[in-house]
């Protein structure tokens, strides 16, 4: 896998810096995290260790909870589990229907 360099993610007009970072999982008890974000910071990090798919999977995990909590008041803020399925329903729909997520992206005509 070639090396990703860190980069700016613009999300809802805010820049969060994206980096990638090897062994996310040994900061975590359960040994399932793969990314952490922090709002405050404007900081997504994704574990560089992982495969490509699963950073792919990560990062857009990450980017719900970024939008979640730039737009939700607390008490609104949607549950883990959420995040975990919105963002893997996106990404099955993107990853099986390639054109349709290049025309949702395209320019109106």
């Amino acid at each position: 896998m070639r090396k990703k360099k860190d980069q700016l993610v613009r999300v809802l007009g805010a820049d969060y810096r994206l980096l990638f970072l090897p062994g996310m999982q040994d900061v975590d008890l359960h040994g399932d995290t793969f990314g952490l974000t922090s709002v405050w910071d404007r900081l997504i990090k994704v574990d560089s260790n992982a495969c490509q798919s699963q950073q792919k999977d990560t990062l857009l995990h990450e980017l719900v909870h970024v939008a979640d909590q730039e737009t939700a008041q607390p008490s609104e803020r949607l549950t883990e589990s959420q995040v975990f399925r919105i963002a893997r329903a996106l990404f099955s729909i993107m990853h099986d229907n390639a054109k349709l997520a290049d025309w949702i992206m395209s320019e109106d005509e």
